[in-house]
C-alpha cells in the first residue's frame, strides 16, 4: 500500500514541471485578452491525520475568469472569480472539495524591484465531500464558507505558479484544509 502512494505522489510531483513548461511557452505566444485562467497541479492536505486517510498528495485543478473590477486597497490589484477542485484518494477513502471563490490578488512591492510576485486572499462556497471506508462506511458532505490565501509568481504574460492554503470546514472529524501548488495559462 506504501508502494502505491510513492508511485502515485512520484507521477503527481513529475507532472508538475511539465505543465509549467507548456505554460511557459504559452505565456510566449500573447496577451491576455480574455480574463480567463485555467491551473493543474497538487494538492496535499494540512494535517498528518487527513494524509493518513488517503496519501500525501493527490491533484487539484482550477480555473478563473477576472473580473472588471477596481482592486480594493491603495496599491490596486485584480478581482476574479475563482473555481477549483481538489480531491485525495487512497487506502479506499476520498476527500474532495469544490469552492467558487471570489479572489483578490495584489502585487507585491518587489515588482519595482524585478520580482513578479502576487499575493492573494479571497472567500466564498466550499463544498466538501468525505467518504471513508472501513467495517461500516460513512460518506458526508458539507456546504460552507471558506477561503484562500496564495503567493504566485508569473512567467511571462501567461503562465503563472500559485502555491495556496485553502481553508473549509471539518466533515466527518476530518480536517479538509489543504495546500496547493497549481502551473497554469491565462488566454
Amino acid at each position: 500500500m506504501g508502494d502505491k502512494k510513492v508511485r502515485s505522489t512520484n507521477k503527481a510531483i513529475l507532472a508538475t514541471p511539465a505543465l509549467l513548461s507548456l505554460c511557459a511557452i504559452a505565456g510566449a505566444e500573447q496577451t491576455p485578452m480574455s480574463g480567463l485562467s485555467i491551473r493543474a497541479g497538487v494538492s496535499m492536505l494540512s494535517t498528518k491525520a487527513s494524509r493518513d486517510l488517503t496519501q500525501d498528495s493527490s491533484f487539484a485543478v482550477g480555473a478563473g475568469y477576472q473580473l472588471n473590477l477596481k482592486g480594493m486597497g491603495a496599491t490596486g490589484g485584480t478581482t476574479s472569480l475563482d473555481a477549483d477542485w481538489y480531491r485525495n484518494t487512497g487506502n479506499g477513502n476520498k476527500i474532495d472539495v469544490w469552492s467558487v471563490t471570489l479572489m483578490q490578488r495584489f502585487a507585491s512591492p518587489a515588482k519595482a524591484a524585478g520580482m513578479n510576485v502576487y499575493f492573494g486572499a479571497g472567500i466564498g462556497w466550499h463544498r466538501a465531500q468525505v467518504y471513508l471506508t472501513g467495517s461500516t462506511p460513512v460518506s458526508e458532505t458539507k456546504n460552507t464558507v471558506g477561503g484562500t490565501a496564495l503567493v504566485g509568481t508569473n512567467f511571462g504574460e501567461n503562465a503563472f505558479l500559485e502555491l495556496a492554503y485553502h481553508f473549509s470546514a471539518t466533515v466527518l472529524s476530518t480536517n479538509v484544509n489543504s495546500f496547493t501548488a497549481m502551473v497554469g495559462v491565462k488566454f
